[in-house]
């Protein structure tokens, strides 16, 4: 078992219980119901940034507060868990060792079904959750086990770094999609303060939705600069897989000591009829 740090006002207000808002996960059928702060406490990862409350306008529930994901809902209960106590349960191998996956049974299944480790890996890779150690994997180094002990399992500070940047341009290309924007231009400048950016269609968005890119992007500063001139091609294939239609362009201005980023979103722009279509008012029959 290993543990991760939730972020800690969201931690305290699930332990408040106060205003806190339930929604239903129906992930392959079985469904999980939380609060919605239980999976922003932990806003790198994939359903924090889902149900951040500035992507709430891109949420599209099936049932009131019910929301779908097409994954194996077994494997969610580890998942899940992870999200309420920070935790992650890995599979028990001691009774494993002859490459047997391990079983789970839930109660409302009369079979049970079998986990292995490498699915439940694939999974966080899915939600965007660090593998990190479990407390049994974390055993002394000697020149024999170094390397074949903390290979993929260890949460090296440069790839969580990577990983966070690779989520914050995430988010902010869920908010450009949000406020019909087309494009941004960010630019990382090396040793000199915070990262500043334009929109690519208009300059005069409310000054809120320029504030919330700004603090999305600004934890980052020239730390952004060296990440870029380290992975600025792999994170572009990356995103421009995962979203397409998204045109990254990253350029290095070596004599200005900037790097920067143009990230276009015209050929997933939603049309009116479109947001009219899948949003509340359609399905409350307007």
């Amino acid at each position: 078992m290993a543990t991760l740090k939730a972020s800690t006002n969201n931690t305290r207000n699930v332990m408040n219980g106060i205003g806190e808002e339930r929604i239903i996960l129906n992930v392959g059928g079985i469904k999980y119901e939380t609060y919605r702060s239980t999976l922003t406490a932990f806003p790198t990862t994939l359903l924090g940034i889902m149900f951040h409350e500035r992507n709430s306008a891109l949420l599209h529930p099936t049932n009131g507060n019910e929301y779908f994901i097409d994954r194996d809902g077994h494997l969610f209960w580890y998942i899940i868990q992870f999200y309420r106590t920070g935790k992650i349960y890995w599979p028990d191998e001691r009774s494993s060792s002859n490459n047997c996956a391990t079983t789970l049974s839930l109660h409302h299944h009369h079979n049970q079904i079998p986990i292995s480790r490498e699915s439940l890996e694939d999974e966080m890779d899915y939600f965007q959750i660090p593998l990190i150690p479990r407390e049994s994997d974390t055993i002394s180094f000697t020149a024999a086990s170094s390397i074949r002990s903390f290979s993929s399992l260890t949460p090296h500070p440069a790839v969580l770094k990577l990983d966070s940047f690779v989520a914050a341009l995430r988010e902010i290309i869920f908010e450009l999609i949000a406020i019909f924007e087309k494009s941004i231009r960010i630019t990382f400048q090396k040793n000199r303060g915070p990262p500043y950016f334009y929109f690519g269609q208009s300059t005069d968005h409310d000054a809120a939705i320029s504030e919330t890119v700004r603090d999305i992007i600004n934890p980052f500063g020239s730390v952004g600069y060296t990440i870029l001139g380290k992975f600025g091609t792999e994170i572009g294939l990356y995103l421009e897989n995962e979203q397409p239609g998204l045109k990254w362009k990253y350029e290095d201005y070596a004599n200005l000591n900037s790097r920067s980023v143009r990230m276009s979103l015209t050929d997933v722009m939603y049309g009116d009829d479109e947001v009219l279509k899948n949003s509340c008012l359609c399905r409350n029959g307007l």
